[in-house]
């Protein structure tokens, strides 16, 4: 699969909630009733995922091959439109050659069978069914003579991480050229048997790192699901895109509004399990922002000079603490958050790209609205920033990147002297790709200032050694309300993933700032990798 194919629009449609395995590991059995979905309902689940520009079509169960009308739903997605049909199943009723032939007949294309040990033994006892193994080896054999493209999903667990290399191995011998290594989560048998079962993400390291170098080496393509970024350090390239988060939170929609929305608890939601699972900072965060949002006020909004006018941004930007507010100018703030009636505490003032161009005669309180204690100007633009610290603004925020970066760099010498008039953040990007090409790396920005009394925020505090790290109340991004002013759930896992999701690698236990520090923003971590991480000593203490 290219990139550009795992890039585009899928549809996931779940045919059966029933198995004929039982994975020891297998975290969808307490939603396991036996039930296979009616036909008109998957059809018109079909039909709506072309609709939404879907060009993959993506059968999945429980196992889906067990619906009695699994054959005409394939050649019902190809007629209906799908470009490419693909299954993802155990693999077992496969190993008939007539089901298999038929499969392929009716316009499946592509088949990611799951395969867990490399031997029937191993297999066997992960997926609690004695013969599966060769059921699943049968099936392969079928598919691949078909014509199909057959990959395959290995879950990682105690059990088989020793001889995972031997797994790949076994598999591209069998000419298995992709792969989809998953990490367990914290449900149903998997944390029933959790003590037998998890891996701690720096001992799964060694293994991982093997394993891909031999499937590397074959030529073969390695995609990773849910796998801890302290497990992939030096395969940061590998951290799965965050985005998937979206998938996540799409996928628990309904426990996750009720939470919000009906305050019906989480069942899941305990210490130990959100400690291990891909959405615990995300419910974390949902937790905190429900909480501020009941109680009627925000400790931060941050919102762009676009979402002005959206009745959540009138809103609350009357109701929080501190506003981050994105405007052309000063005196175009001033003259919005005048008619807002009430007013926010504080103010984060950020001067777009582009905005007005700063006069050094002018004061840093120019069209400041009485009564709203301005915290800070803050910009990315060189020219904005350049004249805003001619003019002698007694708060600056320089938001880093490749182009504020320079700057900085430019004008080391003179920043490095006098008081800490100054902080540096981070911007953060949506993708790897604008990282690299946007970004720049906080370590080597921070470089220049190396020894002088500048503060560091939204970025990993060790960037630089002799930074003073500014712990902050964090915004709510305004597109994380809905226009009744309440929580909107697609809305706050964006926000999540933009504002709040860092990573971390496995010695960052040992800092000292480790409780409050926001980590590599994700994208930044895929670009530059975790290496840069260094713990700093317990000692260490943040300002507000």
């Amino acid at each position: 699969m290219s990139p550009h194919q795992a890039e585009e629009r899928r549809r996931w449609v779940r045919l059966t909630r029933i198995c004929n395995n039982r994975c020891v590991f297998c975290h969808d059995c307490l939603s396991h009733d036996g039930s296979r979905r009616p036909v008109e309902e998957l059809e018109a689940e079909l039909r709506a995922g072309l609709a939404e520009g879907a060009a993959r079509l993506i059968l999945s169960g429980g196992e889906p091959t067990l619906h009695p009308a699994f054959l005409e739903l394939v050649a019902r997605g190809r007629a209906l439109g799908y470009r490419w049909v693909q299954v993802v199943s155990n693999g077992r009723m496969f190993a008939y050659p007539g089901f298999a032939r038929e499969a392929a007949e009716r316009g499946l294309c592509e088949a990611t069978f799951s395969i867990h040990g490399q031997t029937p033994g191993l297999h066997d006892r992960l997926t609690g069914v004695a013969g599966s193994f060769a059921q699943a080896l049968a099936g392969i054999h079928n598919l691949q003579r078909a014509g199909l493209v057959v990959n395959a999903d290995v879950v990682l667990n105690a059990w088989n991480l020793p001889v995972l290399h031997e797994i790949i191995g076994f598999l591209l011998a069998r000419g298995i050229r992709e792969f989809d290594l998953l990490w367990l989560v914290p449900f149903g048998r998997a944390w029933e048997r959790r003590r037998e079962l998890f891996v701690r993400p720096e001992d799964a390291a060694p293994a991982l790192r093997r394993t891909i170098e031999l499937a590397r080496e074959a030529g073969a393509v390695v995609w990773t699901n849910r796998l801890p970024a302290a497990a992939l350090e030096g395969l940061e390239e590998l951290i799965q895109d965050p985005h998937k988060l979206l998938d996540e939170v799409r996928g628990r929609a309904t426990e996750l509004a009720g939470w919000l929305e009906r305050d019906e608890p989480m069942a899941c939601r305990d210490p130990e399990r959100c400690g291990v699972c891909f959405l615990g900072g995300f419910c974390a965060s949902l937790e905190r922002w429900r909480e501020q949002v009941r109680a009627g006020m925000l400790q931060g909004l941050r919102l762009a000079w676009a979402q002005r006018d959206a009745p959540q941004a009138r809103r609350w930007a009357a109701r929080t603490r501190r506003l981050w507010l994105a405007a052309p100018s000063r005196a175009a703030a001033a003259a919005w958050l005048a008619g807002l009636g009430r007013q926010p505490e504080e103010l984060v003032l950020e001067l777009q790209a582009g905005a007005e161009r700063e006069q050094g005669g002018e004061s840093a309180a120019a069209g400041q609205p009485g009564g709203i204690r301005l915290v800070r100007l803050a910009s990315s633009d060189p020219r904005v920033l350049e004249a805003l610290w001619t003019a002698g603004t007694p708060s600056l925020e320089v938001i880093l990147d490749r182009w504020s970066a320079a700057w900085v760099a430019d004008q080391a010498g003179g920043l490095s002297q006098g008081p800490a008039r100054f902080l540096l953040s981070l911007k953060r990007f949506s993708s790897r790709e604008a990282a690299r090409e946007q970004g720049c790396d906080p370590h080597l920005a921070l470089a220049p200032l190396a020894g002088s009394p500048m503060r560091v925020g939204d970025m990993p505090w060790c960037a630089s050694r002799a930074a003073q790290p500014l712990a902050e109340p964090g915004c709510l991004s305004c597109e994380a309300l809905g226009p009744d002013g309440g929580l909107d759930l697609p809305g706050l896992a964006e926000h999540y993933l933009r504002e709040e999701y860092g990573l971390h690698a496995a010695r960052c236990a040992s800092c000292g700032l480790r409780p409050r520090c926001p980590g590599m923003p994700a994208q930044h971590a895929r670009w530059l990798g975790l290496a840069r991480l260094v713990p700093r000593p317990a000692d260490v203490q943040t300002s507000n």
